[in-house]
């Protein structure tokens, strides 16, 4: 749980049916307040933020997600394998300050015809 510089990251999961909550607690070191919270997307996902939740789409599900502070999303690589490099999107919490942060991930089927391009 010990990062460079000092700080303590602690991540832990409640998982529910069609429910998963991630609580993240950060110690900071002596005059640092800066950390970061990202969730990388798989490559297939499209993604929509308004406020401080987003609504995440793949393959006939539907990902609802609820964070306690405004999320941005940012181009990424995934990597799903050796010598295989893919663009998809990370969502991306700026924690500065914070020392602890919850974000519950909600899953439902999507309706008809609300299908993620592949």
């Amino acid at each position: 749980d010990h990062l460079p510089g000092g700080a303590g990251h602690v991540r832990s999961f409640t998982v529910e049916p069609n429910r998963l909550e991630i609580e993240d607690k950060i110690r900071y070191p002596t005059g640092s307040r800066r950390a970061r919270a990202a969730f990388l997307l798989h490559p297939d996902c499209t993604i929509a933020v308004d406020g401080a939740s987003a609504t995440i789409r793949n393959a006939g599900l539907t990902v609802k997600a609820y964070f306690e502070l405004e999320p941005r999303v940012e181009a990424a690589r995934w990597w799903p394998d050796l010598g295989v490099d893919a663009k998809t999107h990370r969502i991306v919490l700026e924690l500065d300050g914070s020392t602890c942060h919850r974000s519950v991930f909600e899953v439902t089927k999507s309706p008809r015809g609300r299908r993620s391009p592949k």
